[in-house]
């Protein structure tokens, strides 16, 4: 306690980053939303370091010889630094606030100066506000809120014994966050393009011929060739911005195949014509009508989004081996590993922060499916992170929209889908699916990542899922057409069967039409597809519904969308 009483405890938070990412109406809009408020927060915490020591930081992991990638990079950088920190130092409480304070500052001075220099340089441009106010938009944009304590103070009304300081200061962060207030622009001052934000120059619309007012955040983001700091973390080498279209993302598997077609059927603003490509595709004399792997398919209309969030990280902070600081090296560990598969799986990361997660994804590619990732960042999550210990997992929510849905409504579905589906299953470890076909139906469903095997050495559920998965993508011949629908038609009566024998009576008296005989083998694996979910779940009703709406997911991968 007497190495308590000399500390002092601080915690900064800014925001309101999710306010602004319900606003963006593109992809790149969102991830730079993200992004900036993670390079900000990248930029204070560097001068904390400096003035205070770079381990000060309990959490997020900060490694001073982390150096930003330098070239401009094939895919964008997902935002590592989360919105809050929490620090621990020997040093008085006055010298930590005037550090935080200092920092915080210069980071919204380093921002609006970087527009005024832009603007100055471009000739297209000219300030509509006076350069002063520049840096005012920019702080009702990112937003702060900090503390600092002694640490008598900071344990008022925690024990130290056993309440965590992080979680002590979570919920001092916490109050004071809902004092955010999100501030669009007025009706006449308001950015022509985000339609949301304080305009603060006026620019010329090269594509459009036309003057347009842009906020801060577009500003940038049209203009960042004009700034070195900006044009290597945001544009590729030909001065386009690295993060995608839906379209793109959609069908990035065909993008190393058909790369000079996709090119041909993009507009002035960079985003492709599908209806084109297509045409193209079936056009092309290079592919064979019998090459199922290759061409455009119903899946490349849609795009997934994915978050994620770690479970009951609080018992494993709270392990005799694990420390703050060594809990956030993990994390940020994680964060990378999840970077470099989120890229094998052809996906682009929003951010990063730790166990907090967000990319947009293909259905499909190159042979996996987004389910195939999730598995895979739930495994790396329990190596990583975790430690094999079962003290805590990772849940998962899944979106999966057409590419003209609305990008907001998209991103609060998947918070939701998180938040309130997934993470409220008991012993969470869960992902919570949604796909909404264009015609607006819906496939919802759930599923609890099992860590250990079911009785008699079978597969866990996740396990039979992506099995299926797979052996429908090899072969789209693999189950019935129609199979989804055939057997919804009997789920009163599937409810009611109890065990292996009664199940595979109805499968033998259901299924016994000539036209399933060639699936004898597929029919089989059905059977204990459905063994592995019905008879494990005290709710049949919404076991059934789960195996069907997996099917439907399944029978939507291969072209078939026989439930609209």
């Amino acid at each position: 306690m007497q190495e308590q009483n000399s500390s002092t405890y601080a915690g900064l938070t800014i925001g309101p980053i999710s306010d602004v990412m319900r606003h963006s109406k593109k992809t790149k809009e969102q991830w730079f939303g993200s992004y900036l408020f993670s390079w900000y927060m990248e930029r204070v915490m560097k001068a904390i370091a400096h003035d205070l020591g770079a381990n000060v930081f309990l959490t997020p992991h900060y490694d001073p010889q982390l150096v930003q990638q330098k070239d401009n990079p094939i895919k964008p950088l997902g935002g590592k630094y989360p919105d809050r920190f929490v620090l621990k130092t020997n040093k008085p409480c006055s010298d930590v606030f005037k550090s935080i304070e200092t920092a915080c500052n210069d980071g919204l001075d380093f921002f609006s100066k970087m527009i005024i220099s832009i603007i100055h340089r471009h000739q297209l441009s000219d300030f509509l506000v006076d350069e002063s106010e520049i840096f005012e938009i920019i702080k009702n944009y990112i937003q702060i809120r900090f503390f600092c304590l002694t640490s008598s103070d900071f344990f008022a009304h925690y024990c130290p014994e056993k309440d965590l300081p992080v979680d002590i200061a979570y919920d001092i962060l916490d109050s004071l966050e809902s004092s955010f207030i999100f501030k669009p622009g007025k009706s006449d001052k308001t950015c022509d393009v985000c339609k949301t934000l304080s305009a603060c120059a006026f620019a010329k619309d090269l594509y459009k011929d036309k003057i347009e007012k842009l906020c801060p955040l577009c500003y940038i983001k049209r203009f960042a060739s004009f700034n070195d700091d900006l044009k290597k973390r945001i544009l590729h080498e030909k001065n386009t911005p690295i993060f995608p279209s839906v379209k793109e993302i959609a069908i990035n598997e065909l993008s190393p195949i058909y790369d000079d077609l996709i090119n041909k059927c993009k507009d002035k603003e960079d985003d492709i014509d599908l209806n084109k490509l297509h045409s193209l595709l079936k056009a092309n004399k290079t592919i064979s009508k019998d090459d199922k792997k290759t061409g455009l398919k119903k899946y490349h209309k849609y795009f997934a989004i994915v978050q994620a969030d770690g479970d009951n990280l609080g018992k494993l902070a709270k392990d005799k081996d694990m420390n703050p600081q060594k809990l956030s090296k993990s994390l940020f560990d994680f964060a990378a590993k999840t970077e470099e598969l989120i890229n094998d799986y052809g996906g682009y990361p929003v951010f990063l922060g730790g166990d907090d997660i967000l990319a947009y994804m293909p259905v499909c590619y190159q042979g996996t499916t987004v389910i195939d990732f999730i598995k895979e960042i739930s495994s790396e999550y329990k190596k990583i992170v975790d430690n094999n210990k079962n003290k805590t997992s990772i849940s998962f929510g899944l979106n999966i929209v057409y590419n003209k849905f609305p990008l907001a409504r998209a991103l609060e579905n998947v918070s939701y889908l998180l938040f309130d589906k997934a993470k409220k299953i008991a012993g969470k470890n869960c992902m919570a699916v949604c796909q909404t076909m264009h015609s607006g139906s819906k496939t919802q469903f759930t599923l609890q990542f099992d860590s250990d095997k079911q009785v008699d050495n079978k597969k866990t559920k996740l396990e039979a899922f992506s099995d299926m998965i797979s052996n429908t993508l090899d072969n789209e011949r693999y189950l019935p057409r129609g199979i989804a629908h055939n057997l919804e038609r009997f789920k009163k009566i599937i409810a009611k069967i109890n065990n292996t024998d009664r199940l595979k009576a109805f499968f033998d008296n259901t299924l016994n039409e000539p036209v399933f005989m060639e699936y004898s083998d597929s029919l089989q694996m059905l059977l204990k597809f459905f063994e592995t979910f019905l008879f494990t779940e005290k709710d049949k009703d919404q076991a059934i519904d789960n195996i069907l709406n997996m099917l439907y997911f399944i029978k939507f991968i291969t072209d078939e969308a026989d439930h609209e």
